[in-house]
């Protein structure tokens, strides 16, 4: 027994020993003969330059197969009729680079001068499936069988296909789609010498990115692909299939033809997919991740149906449903709760088609306090058209950086209403409001204690009723609120809203009808004022029908003001202003200019107001010769005034006004003026004087009052004045008294005659003293006013010469050339019959 075991194991080392000597010696006589058939079946095969820096032979590694193994294998882009140019994060001139690429043939057949490859085996490759824009590629680079080839055929019977440390990309610019994806192990085992055959596969896929319509999306995490396959030479057939990655997993199941052109036919379907673990797969790719936290789930069901090649693709449409969940955008400062959504994507039978769409109905999201639900659709996925159907209940102020993106105007309150939008979308720029506008937006609000402020001077608050979007105007019906603390009632528009938010569009516009309460001017400064800061790039124009109860500036108050308000930049414009003030009345259009230089523009009337209380109410003008403890009446007037600001106040010493004064039960005392012309006359009526209505121009300018002559019938006697009086309170008034009545009772007391002999007798029956009064400084005097009389001697002898030539040319005919006389017309009935003419001779003297 001993001895049989002892030759059986000297038999087993000699055959041992026979074995490695058959092996050393095929691989001596092999080695030559594989390589030079390996090379030549290679160049026979492609048309396209191939480039191999080593090559090594093995037989003992891959026995029973000979291998052999090429060290840095390069394949080139062909350099007729595709173009390089246009392609992104890839290497357009190569096909293919593989730092070891490793072959196994079958033995027998190589010593039958025969190639048959079995198995390959791929190391460290890249790999570039490239379709330029006008759908030439790179990769077919095989010889078309009809060309003949004097080298051996190799035979392409695989059976095992090992890829590891491979990056595959796939890029058509025709369709304006690509992929890319790493294999870092991964198999795939089956017969593929027979008519069917069936394959496993086995290992893990990342992919990298893949773009598609133009929108580049990067997955961040691997994806592992499990197959049961079946196939034949033209048809493969996914039993069952499997994507997985963390927290995903899809099925996979349908066929796939490979005669001519691909078709497939398949069937794909996700459940419960965590929404974040799914949004790995749908990040742009930018440089800022969206920090994404859910607890909701998403579903889908898609069938991939039709024709595949570098210029079509199969028709894609895929029906999905996301559940409760919640997503954060840091940088839009954004996030929602509660999403749940249904929705359907169809890319309308080949990429970039006009006809894709996705179409999301049950929207029901919640972000804080805000909540939107309805439906979205978006056409043309390539060129995107959004249209929108949105119920919106929310609070304002959650919106603010979504509106104003970072600026100071601040939006609170409550919106609740309906939103619908139409118009193209920009997928590859952030969603602000620029690209809201672009939708067209249709909008009823209804608003509930809302506010608005622009960081400066404009501020609204309290604001309850509803409101109209259509566009970028904005529509307000009876409408309340607190403007700078006023409460207001506005119906109208708001034109040019969100433009002029959005910017650069400058003027926001404001038309309608406003009511307020009573206010105070110091209520309503801050709108006049600038800010400090950056100013806003916001201008306004206002264009109302305001009324208000009320009104105060400073010491001035009017009640029950209505009129036509303009406003626009630094000036307001006030047409048909009527109020009631200084008890009585106006009705003036007022223009008011709040810029560097501030101004007040008055036109219209005034009916019976109280001229003491105006003299009270705006500090006697700046001066004190006549203040509101010297004048009473009730003054009417029409007149223009412009009245400029010095700082906060008026400044009334450089103010112009022209008006027709009438002033009813009008009294005058204490004046300095009045008191000097009862001592000169020794008539004690001056030092208080009384008239029942007086009616003159007056004009005020560069702080002079300028009083034309007018005839006032008052308590002393009847008097003409005019004059001049300064807001420093020199004057100069002329004073003619009409002293008949008077004398009647006071004769004894009024010499008639003077040592100058100014009284004198007017012709009719009435009796004229001339005197001037003047102030220069602190002197005043009274006189006799020998100029105005002079004056008043030669207008009475031009009368009483006119007379004369009126009698001669009446009575003579002559002076008929004096154009200052009128002639009468000679009657054209003739004389009677027993009358008589006498007839001078024409005389010009």
């Amino acid at each position: 027994m001993r001895k049989i075991l002892v030759r059986i194991l000297i038999w087993f080392v000699v055959l041992v020993l026979l074995l490695a000597g058959a092996i050393v010696a095929g691989t001596i006589l092999l080695k030559d003969r594989l390589i030079a058939y390996g090379i030549e079946a290679i160049n026979n095969e492609l048309n396209a330059p191939v480039n191999v820096d080593g090559i090594h032979f093995s037989l003992i590694n891959t026995f029973p197969y000979a291998s052999i193994v090429l060290d840095n294998v390069t394949v080139m882009s062909p350099e007729q009729g595709f173009k390089r140019k246009g392609f992104r994060h890839t290497q357009a001139d190569t096909l293919l680079s593989v730092r070891k690429l490793s072959l196994s043939f079958n033995i027998r057949k190589l010593l039958d001068n025969e190639l048959e490859l079995n198995s390959m085996k791929i190391s460290d490759g890249r790999i570039f499936i490239l379709i330029d824009g006008r759908g030439n590629d790179n990769f077919h680079v095989i010889k078309q069988k009809t060309e003949k080839s004097d080298g051996i055929p190799m035979q392409v019977k695989l059976e095992h296909l090992g890829i590891s440390d491979c990056m595959i990309q796939i890029s058509n610019l025709y369709k304006g789609n690509g992929i890319e994806w790493y294999m870092p192990d991964f198999d795939i085992e089956g017969k593929l010498d027979n008519n069917r055959y069936e394959i496993s596969t086995k290992g893990d896929i990342a992919l990298q990115w893949f773009e598609a319509n133009g929108i580049e999306i990067v997955p961040l995490a691997p994806t592992r692909i499990k197959m049961d396959l079946s196939a034949t030479n033209d048809t493969l057939l996914i039993r069952k299939g499997q994507l997985s990655s963390k927290g995903i997993n899809i099925g996979v199941s349908g066929t796939v033809l490979l005669t001519k052109d691909t078709y497939v036919d398949l069937a794909l379907r996700g459940d419960k997919i965590e929404v974040a673990n799914a949004l790995r797969y749908f990040t742009l790719a930018t440089q800022e991740k969206p920090v994404v936290r859910s607890s909701g789930l998403v579903g889908f069901n898609a069938t991939v149906k039709g024709k595949f090649s570098n210029m079509s693709s199969p028709k894609i449409v895929a029906n999905f449903g996301l559940d409760n969940a919640t997503i954060e955008y840091p940088k839009l400062d954004l996030k929602l709760n509660s999403v749940s959504l249904k929705g359907v994507f169809n890319n309308g039978g080949y990429s970039n088609s006009p006809k894709s769409y996705v179409s999301i109905s049950g929207i029901d999201v919640t972000s804080g306090q805000s909540r939107l639900s309805g439906s979205v659709r978006i056409d043309n996925l390539k060129q995107p058209h959004i249209n929108t159907s949105l119920n919106i209940d929310g609070q304002l102020g959650e919106w603010n950086h979504l509106i104003f993106s970072g600026r100071a105007d601040k939006l609170a309150g409550r919106a609740t209403g309906t939103l619908k939008g139409s118009g193209p979308i920009d997928v590859n720029k952030a969603f602000d409001l620029k690209a809201f506008l672009r939708l067209n937006p249709r909008c009823q609000l209804k608003l509930q204690q809302a506010s608005y402020t622009n960081g400066s001077n404009i501020t609204l608050t309290g604001v309850d009723g509803a409101a109209t979007l259509n566009g970028s105007a904005l529509t307000i019906s009876s409408t309340s609120g607190r403007l700078s603390n006023i409460p207001v009632t506005f119906s109208g528009s708001i034109g040019n809203l969100l433009k002029a938010v959005a910017e650069p569009y400058p003027t926001m516009d404001i038309r309608g009808s406003l009511s307020t309460n009573a206010f105070d001017y110091q209520q309503i400064e801050p709108l006049f004022a600038k800010s400090d800061g950056e100013p806003s790039k916001i201008t306004y124009k206002v264009d109302l029908m305001a009324s208000t109860k009320g009104f105060s500036y400073k010491k001035f108050r009017a009640d029950n003001i209505s009129g036509r308000l303009r406003y626009a930049g630094d000036n307001i414009d006030v047409d048909g202003l009527k109020f009631n003030a200084l008890d009585g009345s106006a009705d003036v259009r007022v223009a008011y200019r709040s810029g560097k230089h501030r101004e007040l523009a008055c036109k219209g009337s005034v009916t019976s107001i109280d001229i003491n209380q105006m003299f009270s109410t705006f500090d006697n003008f700046g001066q004190t010769t006549v203040t509101n403890e010297n004048i009473e009446g009730r003054l009417s007037s029409n007149f223009t005034l412009l009245l400029p600001f010095a700082g906060d106040s008026a400044d009334v010493r450089n103010m112009d006004f022209d008006g027709r004064l009438k002033i009813a039960n009008g009294r005058l005392h204490g004046l300095e003026a009045l008191n000097s012309v009862a001592d000169f006359t020794r008539i004690d009526e001056f030092r208080d004087l009384r008239f029942s209505t007086l009616t003159n121009d007056m004009t005020i300018s560069g702080g002079t009052v300028t009083i034309p002559k007018m005839d006032v019938a008052c308590n002393a006697c009847d008097v003409a004045v005019a004059g001049t009086q300064k807001f420093t309170g020199d004057y100069e008034y002329h004073i003619t008294l009409i002293l008949s009545d008077f004398m009647r009772g006071k004769a004894k007391r009024l010499q008639q005659t003077t040592p100058y002999g100014i009284v004198e007798d007017d012709g009719g029956n009435h009796t004229s003293l001339y005197l001037v009064a003047t102030r220069t400084g602190d002197k005043t005097k009274v006189k006799f006013d020998k100029v105005e009389l002079k004056q008043q001697l030669r207008n009475e002898l031009q009368q009483q010469k006119k007379e004369v030539k009126q009698i001669l040319n009446r009575e003579f005919g002559l002076f008929k050339k004096d154009t200052t006389i009128k002639t009468e017309e000679k009657s054209t009935t003739p004389p009677p019959a027993s009358g008589f003419v006498i007839e001078w001779d024409d005389d010009e003297e």
